[in-house]
C-alpha cells in the first residue's frame, strides 16, 4: 500500500466521525441569529479607529497602513 493510499483511507475514516447533518447546522445558525449584540456602522468604526491612530502616532497597524 502506498503512503498516498494510506492517507486517503485515514482521511475517509476520520471524515465521517464528526460530520453534522445539515439540519443540525441550520438549527445552530437559527439559534445564533436570535442573539442580539450591539453593532456599529462600519464608517463610524473606521473614523474612530483613525482618530485613535492619530492620538497614538507611535503605534501603527500591521502592514504599515
Amino acid at each position: 500500500m502506498t503512503i498516498a493510499e494510506r492517507v486517503r483511507q485515514t482521511l475517509r475514516r476520520k471524515s465521517g466521525k464528526h460530520q453534522r447533518t445539515v439540519d443540525t447546522k441550520l438549527r445552530a445558525i437559527a439559534k445564533a441569529s436570535r442573539h442580539e449584540f450591539p453593532t456599529a456602522d462600519i464608517e463610524d468604526m473606521l473614523r474612530k479607529s483613525s482618530r485613535d491612530d492619530e492620538r497614538r502616532p507611535g503605534i501603527r497597524p500591521p502592514g504599515g497602513l
